[in-house]
C-alpha cells in the first residue's frame, strides 16, 4: 500500500506539473496572452484603406505587428503585408497600391519569439478610381550623410486642384510608402517638385519613391537607391572656345541650332560688348519646351549677374530657394562671350554623375544691352539635354526649353538678397 500510494503521489504531481507549464500566465504558450484586434476600417479609397489595430499582451515580447491583406480571406504575413513598429497598443497603417472596385479581407497580426498571431478578420472594398495620376521619381541631389533633395515629375501635369498631397517616401527596406518617414512638397513647377529628405544615418543606403494622394488614394513612383553620403564634387561647368566667333557644335548640334533660332537669338562674332552688373529677369517663363510642361510656365525672377574678367565673364544665377524662401548664388566661371556690338551670346557646359546616373547638359544666354538705361532686353536662355544614361525617366537625348524675361526687358537690379 506504501509503494501505491507513493506512485499516486507522483503521478498527481507530474499532472500538476504539466498542467502549469501549459498555463498562459505561467510561460505556457505565448500567443495566448495576446489579445489582437482590428478595430475598424476607415478612409477607404480605390487604391488604399486606414487599418485601425489594438493590441494587449501580457509578459510576451512582440517583436512586429502590422496588417496582411488578400482577395481571398483568412490573409497572413505570407501575404501582402505591412508592418509598423513593435510592442503593444493601438496604431494604425495605411493600406495602399490596392486595386479599385476589389473586395480586400484583412486581418492584423503580431510576431513573438518562434510565433506569430493574428486577428478577427474584416473586409472591405475599394472604391471606383475617379482621378488616377502617375508620378515618376527621376533622381537624388545634394545627398549628404544626414539629407538628400528628391526630384519628382507628376506626368500629364495640368494642375493641382484635386490632389490632396504630393511628396516622397523613403525607407532602409524597399518598397516605401506612407507608413515610413514621409515629407510633402510645396510649389510644382512644370509639373516637377523637389522634397526635402531629413534624419538620414550616414553610409546608409535609402530606398526612394515620389507619391501624389487624391480622392482615389495613393499614386507611387518608381523606385530609387541611394546611400546617404557626401557627394564627391562633380567637374566645374565649362565653356568650350569658340570657333571663329560660333558656338562650337559640340555646346550646339547643327541639328538643334536652326530649331532653337526661332526662339532666340543666338549672335557670333568676335566683339561682342562684355557687360559687367546684376540683372533681373521678370516676369521670368517658359516660352517654348520639348519637356512635357505646361507652355505658359511662369517661375520665379532670375536674377542673373555678369561679372567680367578679361575678355571673359563669370555669370552668377541668383536662384529661389522655394523652401528657404530666399535667393542663392551659383557661379559659372570663365564663360566666353561671343557676338558684336551690344549683341552677347554666352554659353557653358555641365556634367552630372550623383546617384550613378549621367547627364550632359548645356546653357545658352543671349541678350542686347541697352546702355542708355542699363537694362538687358529680349534675355533668353536655352537648357538642353545632350546626353544622358542611367535615368529612363529623363527625356529624350536633344530635348530643350526656351525660358527668359517674358516683357523683354531684364531691369538692372542694385544689389542681391
Amino acid at each position: 500500500m506504501k509503494k501505491l500510494l507513493t506512485l499516486a503521489i507522483i503521478m498527481i504531481a507530474v499532472t500538476i506539473v504539466s498542467c502549469k507549464k501549459e498555463n498562459p500566465g505561467d510561460g505556457g504558450q505565448p500567443g495566448n496572452n495576446i489579445e489582437i484586434q482590428i478595430t475598424g476600417i476607415t478612409d477607404t479609397t480605390a487604391t488604399s484603406a486606414v487599418c485601425h489595430v489594438s493590441i494587449t499582451a501580457d509578459n510576451v515580447e512582440i517583436i512586429e505587428r502590422g496588417v496582411c491583406w488578400n482577395k481571398s480571406g483568412e490573409p497572413t504575413v505570407s501575404d501582402y503585408y505591412t508592418s509598423k513598429g513593435s510592442g503593444d497598443g493601438g496604431f494604425s497603417l495605411y493600406i495602399t497600391e490596392l486595386e479599385p472596385t476589389t473586395k480586400y479581407f484583412v486581418r492584423a497580426y503580431a510576431k513573438f519569439k518562434n510565433d506569430v498571431k493574428y486577428s478577427n478578420e474584416l473586409e472591405f472594398t475599394t472604391l471606383e478610381v475617379i482621378l488616377s495620376r502617375e508620378v515618376q521619381t527621376l533622381y537624388m541631389s545634394h545627398i549628404t550623410d544626414e539629407s538628400a533633395w528628391c526630384h519628382a515629375r507628376i506626368v500629364d501635369w495640368k494642375g493641382v486642384d484635386e490632389l490632396f498631397s504630393w511628396g516622397c517616401c523613403w525607407s532602409t527596406t524597399p518598397h516605401p510608402d506612407f507608413n515610413d518617414s514621409t515629407n510633402w512638397s510645396g510649389a510644382i513647377i512644370g509639373g516637377e517638385f523637389v522634397t526635402a529628405l531629413t534624419e538620414l544615418t550616414a553610409s546608409t543606403k535609402y530606398y526612394v519613391r515620389a507619391y501624389v494622394e487624391n480622392a482615389s488614394g495613393f499614386f507611387y513612383g518608381n523606385e530609387i537607391e541611394f546611400v546617404a553620403e557626401n557627394e564627391e564634387p562633380h567637374p566645374n561647368p565649362w565653356s568650350p572656345e569658340p570657333v571663329n566667333g560660333q558656338i562650337p557644335v559640340e555646346v550646339l548640334p547643327e541639328a538643334l541650332a536652326a530649331e532653337i533660332g526661332q526662339y532666340m537669338n543666338i549672335y557670333s562674332g568676335e566683339t561682342p560688348l562684355i557687360i559687367d552688373s546684376l540683372y533681373n529677369s521678370s516676369p521670368h517663363k517658359l516660352f517654348h519646351t520639348t519637356f512635357d510642361e505646361p507652355a505658359d510656365t511662369v517661375y520665379h525672377d532670375l536674377r542673373f549677374q555678369f561679372v567680367k574678367k578679361d575678355n571673359k565673364v563669370d555669370l552668377i544665377e541668383w536662384v529661389f530657394d522655394n523652401y528657404a524662401q530666399y535667393y542663392y548664388p551659383i557661379a559659372f566661371r570663365d564663360l566666353y562671350m561671343i557676338g558684336s556690338g551690344n549683341n552677347f551670346t554666352a554659353y557653358y557646359l555641365e556634367e552630372d554623375y550623383s546617384n550613378g546616373k549621367y547627364t550632359k547638359t548645356v546653357t545658352i544666354l543671349s541678350g542686347t544691352f541697352d546702355e542708355a538705361n542699363n537694362a538687358v532686353n529680349d534675355f533668353k536662355i536655352a537648357e538642353i539635354l545632350l546626353k544622358t544614361y542611367g535615368n529612363p525617366n529623363l527625356p529624350p537625348e536633344n530635348s530643350y526649353r526656351i525660358v527668359g524675361d517674358a516683357d523683354g526687358v531684364s531691369e538692372y537690379y542694385p544689389m542681391p538678397y
